[in-house]
């Protein structure tokens, strides 16, 4: 409740807006050391522009940031309907509080994890990651009830990611995020989080 109260009054505060991008050109963005940081990305001018129809889909959420203690963060994306995926909650105090940097990725449910070594392929920010570390891994989003396939609507409009610490005194910095789509035509969009070409899908022989 008091994450939600924190994200509705006060959500004029920490509005960055990244016009017809699909990367944050706001960031680096400072967060507090408790309460949200909200940063909207507007997608504009999608060729494909509904979400669930010919093959159009979100694809993947770039995240780079640096914290404290990455166990302290609730982080989601908003889709422009108001859906919600949970990409990472809040697991309680897991460091020493010496931050990390984590340049990581959130798939489609379609796509091939490919997390850091020895850490599930649904990320769990409790999982043990470590203090002055950087993590690169691709991950599927903590609410594995739900694909970024499931996400409806419109390409076009406002996705905002939204950040929640509920512990005083830790800090950190979102230095960007980006969307991808399977259908970036028409939105400036780039492939991001691609696989490695070691890891391509060679198909199968009859």
């Amino acid at each position: 409740i008091m994450r939600n109260l924190f994200f509705s009054s006060i959500l004029f505060l920490f509005h960055f807006s990244a016009q017809g991008q699909c990367g944050c050109t706001n960031c680096p963005v400072t967060m507090p050391g408790f309460g949200p940081t909200i940063s909207t990305i507007s997608i504009s001018d999608a060729t494909s522009g509904t979400l669930g129809q010919n093959g159009q889909d979100l694809r993947a959420v770039s995240l780079n940031l640096e914290h404290d203690d990455i166990g302290d963060l609730d982080i989601s994306l908003v889709s422009p309907n108001g859906s919600t995926i949970d990409l990472s909650t809040n697991a309680g105090s897991t460091s020493s509080g010496l931050s990390s940097e984590f340049d990581i990725c959130f798939l489609a449910c379609a796509e091939d994890a490919d997390p850091d070594p020895g850490f599930p392929e649904i990320f769990d920010s409790g999982a043990g990651y470590e203090a002055n570390n950087l993590y690169t891994g691709s991950y599927y989003p903590v609410d594995n009830s739900l694909c970024f396939e499931d996400l409806s609507g419109s390409v076009n409009g406002d996705w905002r990611l939204e950040i929640f610490d509920s512990d005083f005194g830790g800090s950190g910095t979102l230095f960007g995020w980006e969307l991808s789509f399977y259908d970036n035509d028409g939105t400036g969009c780039q492939e991001a989080c691609s696989s490695s070409p070691c890891l391509a899908n060679g198909g199968d022989l009859d």
